[in-house]
């Protein structure tokens, strides 16, 4: 694993930090007080991330630590602080930190601030690598070489020169410079900034290959001048740049859909709690209003339009990779055979379907209702696709990678993979668009006929589990989407499935304390457990959990707490107060479904939106398991 180095004058803090990360499978290089003793030791250590605090013992701050190391080992620096001041910022922006985090900060943010600058700095290494592969073949004399006259007819040019333009045959005529520009402007802009007596150093230029093809090159260049200054040839070095290229749009591209993720996560947290209280608010009336009256309409419209507003955060946490996730062995040939059932019903007349399973056995470690919602979102997509009719193809097959190959902005590692091809006949795609079609709300399609999450949401399942999605598309050609999920060796016994929660089970009155940071979902579930006979203390944070906790002064039977509050997480506070009540139940609630992976949450957890039914369940289940 990385080696992480820690620079932090707060002791505890620093041990903290330093538990976290050894938690989390990193490998802690070292602690350090001061960045005078890191820089000491860095060749002795040889950190790969270095976790940085701005105010440290010394001379040296944490900035102008972070500039040393930059400008000496360009390794991540992520600065851990509690200043934003604008000079602070402007300051630490000249260092070119991997991440600047604001204290006090989640576990869960230093984990996603790691991972980013780790990747990042693959990626820049990758960058500095081509840089200095490029730089090595120009000064050995075998970038594209050319020398020509003054009106830009080829004289000579080298092999280098011949194969990055594609001329093939070594007799074959180079002709004239001019033709191996993009455009016309680009040719006249270069002759003439030769021709005034500038250079040209290390610039960038679009050319045009003889079969086509576009490239980016670095140019060095400079004008042959006769005595009297008329320029009579230029002469040149060629390096192509177009892969770099294609690496930093790339790192870009995954840059911005890590931080779209991370929004939409957000969003979906947050809108979680205000369903939470719509429906429950919604279900209280319901009890207390007449039934067959037009205000009990009023209020299933209410709880309709609620559900309807749970699925769309559903789909973006299915994008933010923070959905609840089940994986089990999963036969992808059974799972397309399943879902051609339910296709042929929603597909129109004019679609014809064809499937095509693999003929080897196609077995993933996957969760099955998720990925036949891939499949689904991705044969619904292809039929908008196709207005006026066509056919789709969804195959089933098995590839084995024997090297790391790009797709899109992922890179899938080496080994066996069960790849799911969604081809249609449709209008195709536009190449300018390909990189946008996975990001949550992007959509080519009218208002009505969908939100543009469909795409999105298949994206990021395919990433939890595992794997990736790629297209293929043209204008008027149709596309096809491929999911890579890593295949699995062979059908396994499933674990025996986790007792569902029964919407009709009762608790017995019990002492609960609920810990949540949002006023509306304390309120509501006040009243909800109220009208069961529980007797409810409510906490808005972690601090005042522990004072009740402490001070009550009579047994609490069961903690319900939310995973993700300012200060305390919900599993850190359930720890704490289990030290000071041994035996309290635990029950877990979180606007993140996904939480109820966690091993704390696992046969304890209720996730947002919840109904009265549900958390009365909910708490009957925890205090069975007392």
């Amino acid at each position: 694993m990385p080696g992480i180095a820690i620079v932090e004058d707060e002791y505890i803090v620093a041990l903290d930090i330093k538990s976290f990360l050894e938690r989390s499978g990193y490998r802690v290089a070292g602690m350090f007080s001061s960045g005078e003793e890191l820089i000491r030791r860095f060749d002795e250590l040889q950190p790969e991330l270095i976790l940085m605090d701005i105010k440290i013992r010394g001379e040296l701050d944490g900035v102008e630590t972070a500039r040393l190391i930059h400008d000496r080992y360009f390794t991540p620096v992520v600065l851990l602080t509690a200043f934003a001041d604008d000079e602070t910022v402007a300051r630490a922006k000249i260092t070119q930190p991997f991440g600047y985090i604001l204290k006090p900060f989640e576990e869960r943010e230093l984990r996603t601030a790691i991972e980013i600058a780790l990747y990042r700095a693959a990626m820049e290494k990758r960058l500095r690598e081509s840089e200095e592969r490029y730089r090595s073949l120009f000064n050995e004399g075998i970038s594209g070489n050319f020398l020509a006259d003054g009106d830009g007819t080829l004289i000579d040019v080298n092999p280098a020169f011949r194969k990055l333009v594609g001329l093939d045959s070594p007799d074959a005529a180079p002709g004239r410079l001019e033709v191996f520009f993009a455009d016309q402007a680009g040719w006249e802009s270069f002759r003439d900034t030769l021709a005034s007596g500038r250079r040209f150093e290390l610039a960038e230029l679009a050319l045009r290959g003889f079969d086509g093809r576009e490239l980016l090159v670095l140019a060095n260049a400079a004008a042959i001048l006769d005595q009297d200054g008329k320029m009579v040839g230029m002469r040149g070095e060629l390096s192509d740049t177009t892969e770099r290229r294609k690496l930093e749009e790339r790192l870009i591209q995954a840059q911005k859909m890590e931080a779209v993720g991370r929004l939409a996560g957000g969003i979906a947290h947050d809108f979680n709690n205000i369903l939470t209280a719509i429906l429950g608010y919604s279900n209280l009336l319901d009890d207390e209003i007449d039934s067959g009256g037009p205000a009990r309409d009023d209020v299933e419209g209410i709880r309709k339009a609620a559900g309807r507003a749970a699925n769309l955060t559903r789909q973006l946490l299915a994008f933010s990779r923070r959905q609840p996730f089940s994986p089990r062995p999963l036969d992808l040939n059974s799972l397309a055979r399943d879902t051609e059932r339910l296709l042929r019903r929603l597909l129109t007349e004019d679609v014809a379907l064809a499937l095509s399973p693999s003929d080897a056995e196609a077995v993933v470690v996957a969760d099955p209702v998720q990925m036949e919602q891939v499949i689904l979102n991705l044969a619904l997509n292809a039929r908008d696709a196709m207005p006026k009719g066509g056919t789709l193809v969804i195959s089933i097959d098995t590839r084995r990678l024997a090297s790391p190959l790009s797709v899109g902005i992922d890179t899938l590692a080496p080994g066996d993979y069960v790849t799911i091809e969604v081809t249609d006949t449709g209008l195709g795609i536009e190449p300018r668009l390909l990189d946008k079609i996975f990001e949550p709300f992007f959509t080519t399609k009218p208002k009505e006929l969908g939100t543009g999450l469909g795409l999105s949401t298949a994206y990021g399942i395919a990433k939890q589990s595992g794997g990736t999605i790629s297209v293929v598309s043209a204008p008027a050609k149709g596309s096809t989407f491929t999911v890579w999920i890593p295949r699995a060796a062979s059908h396994a016994e499933l674990e025996d499935e986790e007792e569902p929660i029964r919407s009709g089970e009762l608790a017995r009155p019990a002492t609960i304390l609920f810990v949540d940071d949002d006023e509306e979902v304390r309120a509501l579930a006040t009243k909800l457990l109220s009208r069961k006979g529980h007797r409810i203390l409510v906490a808005a944070n972690a601090g005042e959990a522990l004072l009740m906790a402490e001070s009550y002064g009579m047994p609490i039977d069961l903690l319900i707490a939310d995973t993700v509050m300012p200060f305390m997480d919900g599993f850190s506070l359930a720890r704490r107060i289990q030290s000071i009540l041994p035996g309290i139940a635990l029950l877990f609630i979180s606007g993140h479904p996904g939480r109820a992976n966690e091993p704390d949450a696992i046969g304890r957890f209720l996730a947002k939106p919840f109904n009265d039914a549900q958390l009365s369940a909910a708490v009957a289940k925890a205090l069975s398991q007392r």
